[in-house]
């Protein structure tokens, strides 16, 4: 049997303004998991870190607004797996508004084909609640994993209500953060498991605080349990 993809940790959140280069921290986590750089720009390019990050997803289908102006956004996702010697943080540079990014760790994922599906949408029109990009898995028990860049413009650490989605088990949060640097944005992390195939659903919440009303951008994975992970009874 399949083991079960579970969520490990988060790294520290980091922020900058224009140009910044921002040295986000690596989650606690141990060699095989799976951590997810989250990045969110004022819908302006976010190129891989390194060599040894894979991007998910098109980022085109991730900005909305105008690059650098006020209201806008984007999100950016990258992947690898942990080793040893990675060292406490990743550097991401760039030439931006502003940028916000955040790392989260899950266990269990499968190495060879770690993404079953993965939809990626945006929110154009400015507003208080929002609804994640839906994501259609072939496989029971994938999790799934809503990335977000949020476009608020106002330093709020968790202030997303009402987060939910009635069709995952284990629904949680990983993180949410926004800073009120230039235009301002921020990012969050949503996850739970679909037991069954099928649509994960909206994924919903309603933004609070300074600048809540603001567009958001989605990128959603369905992660594959690891397969190769058996328990053997002789």
């Amino acid at each position: 049997m399949a083991a079960t993809v579970r969520f490990v940790g988060v790294g520290t959140f980091a922020s900058g303004g224009t140009n910044a280069t921002i040295t986000p921290g690596y989650p606690t986590a141990q060699v095989g998991d799976l951590i997810l750089l989250v990045v969110e720009t004022a819908n302006q390019t976010v190129n891989a870190p390194s060599a040894s990050w894979t991007e998910i997803g098109i980022q085109a289908n991730t900005g909305s607004g105008a690059a650098g102006a006020a209201g806008a956004v984007r999100v950016a996702v990258f992947y690898r797996f942990f080793v040893n010697g990675l060292g406490a943080s990743q550097s991401v540079a760039g030439t931006w508004d502003h940028v916000t990014a955040q790392m989260v760790a899950f266990r269990n994922v499968d190495h060879i084909r770690p993404f079953n599906a993965n939809a990626q949408g945006t929110q154009a029109t400015a507003a208080t609640t929002f609804s994640c990009t839906a994501v259609t898995s072939t496989i029971p028990n994938a999790l799934i994993v809503n990335c977000m860049g949020n476009g608020q413009d106002g330093a709020v650490t968790n202030g997303i209500a009402g987060e939910a989605n009635a069709n995952l088990t284990g629904f949680g949060t990983a993180f949410d953060r926004t800073i009120g640097t230039n235009t301002g944005g921020g990012v969050a992390c949503f996850y739970g498991t679909k037991v069954t195939v099928g649509s994960s659903g909206n994924t919903t919440g309603t933004k609070t605080g300074t600048g809540a009303s603001s567009q958001s951008a989605f990128n959603t994975l369905a992660l594959r349990p690891n397969r190769r992970l058996m328990v053997m009874i002789e």
